[in-house]
């Protein structure tokens, strides 16, 4: 934990869980406006570095009873938030946004020699995580279970909240400030937290695969079950609404009606003025949906040729994926995975642009 004088403050940083946008809104409440000089610190880190390095007069203690005694009027905190969502962020932001599995990263020659893939989609990561956090050390540090961060006795904090109730801890912090006269402190500090550290897609449950989920509840099974802001059962309901979510999307085609004499029909041979509509129904998981129709549409009842491109968002594989046409109570399979040079050109982060026709 980390003690901060100053700030009559104990704070347990977690990766992944605002920590960034938290130590910003300490350091402003301890010294004002933060400087170009004092971002470019440390590689960048100079904010953090200010409380973890000693520069703030701020230090470090063992999560123990007998190590926090000496600071039990200060008002010690946690924020948390459910563990499987705080991996998604981790994989957004360091995986896909950092690149720090990638060929460029630190630990790519490790990578090379163990037979890991760089950049893996997020199941296939998860697939082989143990090998993953053995060589990517960041990677292991943002992901790594919250019990391993907050030690085993949860007592010695004031409070532990999730991650919504930010807010809620802040206000707490000001009013604590408030009632032992710390005026200077509440002038400089925010009303609110900011928010830091957004790069990278935001990642919904919906792109876990079953085992991939499961993986994971294994991981943090220590997560779900000590800490109390938590709820395994509410992570399990909310994955299986996002699976019903994929099994219900669908693209559907609507042949467009021409209207006549105030009545809604469609006239025997006569071409189709805008070929076919295409709505696009729930699919988060779709970055791109394209559809090239004839030129001069296509009579009813005669058939035609439909070209195009489907691409999923870069943090989704199209492994074990089909594209199917429906008519009626009749579906096909699509031809889908064609080579697609205009679109792997148009999106260079995403695998999945050039086979996307």
């Amino acid at each position: 934990m980390i003690i901060i004088p100053k700030l009559n403050l104990g704070y347990q940083e977690i990766p992944k869980v605002a920590t960034t946008s938290l130590f910003d809104w300490l350091y402003v409440s301890c010294n004002g406006e933060i400087s170009a000089e004092e971002r470019k610190r440390g590689n960048g880190n100079g904010v953090r570095n200010y409380f973890k390095g000693g520069r703030g007069e701020a230090f470090c203690i063992e999560n123990a009873t007998n190590a926090v005694e000496p600071y039990g009027a200060y008002y010690r905190f946690a924020i948390t938030r459910d563990p499987i969502k705080r991996f998604l962020s981790m994989y957004s932001n360091r995986v896909v946004h950092h690149k720090e599995l990638s060929s460029q990263a630190k630990c790519a020659d490790e990578l090379r020699v163990a037979g890991l893939n760089y950049d893996p989609e997020i199941n296939a990561l998860i697939s082989r995580l143990d090998s993953y956090l053995a060589f990517a050390k960041a990677i292991n540090h943002h992901s790594r279970p919250m019990m391993g961060f907050l030690g085993p006795d949860l007592s010695v904090y004031t409070c532990i909240v999730d991650i919504k109730e930010t807010d809620n801890i802040i206000n707490e912090i000001r009013a604590c400030w408030q009632k032992v006269g710390m005026h200077d402190v509440l002038g400089r500090a925010p009303n609110e937290l900011g928010r830091r550290q957004t790069g990278g897609p935001k990642l919904g449950l919906e792109v876990l695969h079953q085992d991939s989920f499961d993986r994971l509840l294994e991981f943090y099974r220590e997560d779900y079950e000590c800490i109390p802001t938590i709820s395994l059962q509410a992570i399990k309901d909310e994955f299986s609404k996002s699976r019903a979510l994929i099994a219900d999307t669908k693209l559907k085609p609507k042949k467009k009606r021409v209207q006549a004499g105030g009545e809604s029909r469609v006239r025997a041979g006569e071409p189709l003025r805008r070929g076919v509509l295409i709505k696009k129904e729930a699919c988060s998981f779709v970055e791109l949906i394209r559809f090239n129709f004839p030129g001069k549409g296509s009579a009813l009842d005669e058939p035609f040729l439909l070209m195009g491109a489907v691409l999923l968002r870069p943090d989704v594989t199209s492994d074990g994926w089909q594209l199917v046409m429906g008519s009626g109570s009749h579906e096909r399979n699509i031809d889908w995975g064609l080579p697609s040079p205009m679109l792997a050109e148009k999106f260079p982060n995403n695998r999945s642009a050039g086979s996307a026709k």
